[in-house]
């Protein structure tokens, strides 16, 4: 009787178990009957564990993480004056699809060794009434609102650093950096503007001699 109930058991478990030797083809794909395609809502879960479609009103939660965007104005490679904006305004675009939340650094390096003091002005709106030519005399306008009502001034991130450049040993490359800064843009900035302004007497190597980076935290959504 206890073998007839092993033989039976072993009949049911050939029947449920389907031939194995289909599953050594790359493109067998398993029938599943009756088992109707099912739509997939993308959203967040509430209190109630209910999900709540994603919309404008209720976006996707968002991660920060660091972004770090290296800018190379385009200089004379002919002497500045103490006073003189250097590369005239530039725009550093960050790679994350959210704003920026928060600016940790700004530095400048001269891939010749230059050792100038350079003033870095940092907006978080493009500045309107303001003077950004190389090598002309700037300006910070802060008198004037723009078409938005803001005034030049008021778009600085930071106030105006000022970077003496200098040569470390080992290297003919001269550095200068401003860290941990932990200054919050206007909301909704996905890019700075910036431009220097010389304190002192040089003469770049080169039309690309002077490298801006600028290290964030950005919303990746």
């Amino acid at each position: 009787m206890r073998n007839r109930r092993v033989s039976a058991a072993l009949l049911v478990a050939a029947a449920i178990v389907p031939d194995m030797s289909a599953w050594a083809d790359p493109t067998y794909q398993p029938a599943v009957q009756g088992v109707a395609a099912m739509p997939v809502e993308i959203g967040s879960s509430d209190q109630n564990g209910h999900v709540v479609p994603s919309s404008s009103a209720n976006p996707l939660p968002t991660m920060s993480f660091g972004d770090r965007v290296v800018g190379v104005p385009t200089v004379s490679a002919s002497a500045y004056a103490s006073g003189n904006d250097v590369g005239g305004l530039n725009s550093l675009s960050f790679r994350g699809t959210g704003p920026v939340t928060l600016v940790e650094s700004v530095a400048v390096k001269s891939l010749s060794g230059q050792t100038p003091t350079l003033t870095v002005y940092l907006f978080d709106t493009p500045p309107q009434h303001s003077t950004f030519t190389d090598k002309g005399t700037f300006t910070l306008d802060a008198s004037t609102p723009g078409t938005d009502g803001v005034l030049d001034i008021d778009r600085l991130v930071i106030a105006p650093l000022s970077l003496t450049l200098a040569a470390p040993t080992g290297t003919t490359v001269s550095f200068a950096e401003n860290a941990n800064l932990a200054r919050i843009p206007h909301s909704g900035a996905a890019t700075l503007y910036y431009t220097m302004v010389s304190g002192s007497t040089f003469t770049p190597g080169s039309t690309s001699d002077l490298h801006v980076g600028v290290q964030v935290v950005e919303q990746h959504q």
